[in-house]
């Protein structure tokens, strides 16, 4: 049961499916994990007691099985195997969408030049910056914070962190520069595209990142 004094992360473990309720709000369970329920209805101008009754009519679902499965890796024995998940359903993923989108970006941007020309160009230099964060940061958790972690050996929790938290600003400017992720009325099928594939990588890097602020990192 879901009560005011939990905070987000707490809210989140006890039922995941929130996360889409949550979202409609527009609170971001990944980086604002800390704040306390109670906190986050006064910042948002909620009824504290609608808003909790209203997360707990949140009905389990079908929904994100293999997410929900892997908030219950938490014990010591279970590093390797949450590590294994965290590359395959998130690094691999998030690489194929960064690889997609990077090729898509400069086509839209010599297509759509004349009547999107600050837009695009706003995304593709905030783009590249994003997919150069990320990349870097995922090549160091792989070839060496995460084997530490694994030989029981002290990691870089800090510097994990901090870069979760330029990566999660990146994130919130490509959502910004994209009008939360909505194409332009005269858009063509590959902007469209475009804009799906960042909003797919938006939402995967947040169960990615709390997976690991919230249960690998603990």
């Amino acid at each position: 049961m879901i009560n005011q004094h939990m905070t987000i992360a707490e809210a989140v473990k006890d039922n995941p499916d929130i996360i889409k309720l949550l979202s409609e709000y527009g609170i971001d369970y990944c980086c604002e994990s800390s704040k306390k329920l109670l906190d986050l209805t006064k910042v948002k101008n909620l009824d504290p007691d609608e808003f909790i009754k209203q997360l707990n009519n949140v009905h389990e679902s079908e929904r994100n099985l293999s997410f929900k499965e892997a908030l219950k890796l938490y014990q010591p024995e279970d590093k390797k195997k949450l590590i294994a998940y965290i590359i395959k359903h998130h690094h691999r993923v998030e690489e194929k969408l960064l690889a997609e989108i990077g090729e898509y970006l400069p086509i839209l941007l010599r297509v759509h030049y004349e009547e999107h020309a600050d837009e695009l160009s706003r995304l593709y230099k905030k783009f590249s910056q994003f997919n150069a964060e990320l990349t870097v940061h995922m090549t160091r958790e792989e070839r060496s914070e995460f084997q530490l972690m694994l030989d029981g050996e002290e990691y870089d929790r800090a510097t994990l962190i901090s870069e979760h938290e330029i990566i999660g600003t990146l994130l919130h400017d490509l959502k910004r520069v994209t009008n939360d992720f909505t194409p332009p009325p005269d858009c063509c099928q590959t902007y469209e595209l475009t804009f799906a594939k960042l909003k797919e990588l938006y939402m995967d890097i947040h169960q990615h990142f709390f997976l690991e602020n919230q249960v690998l990192f603990v």
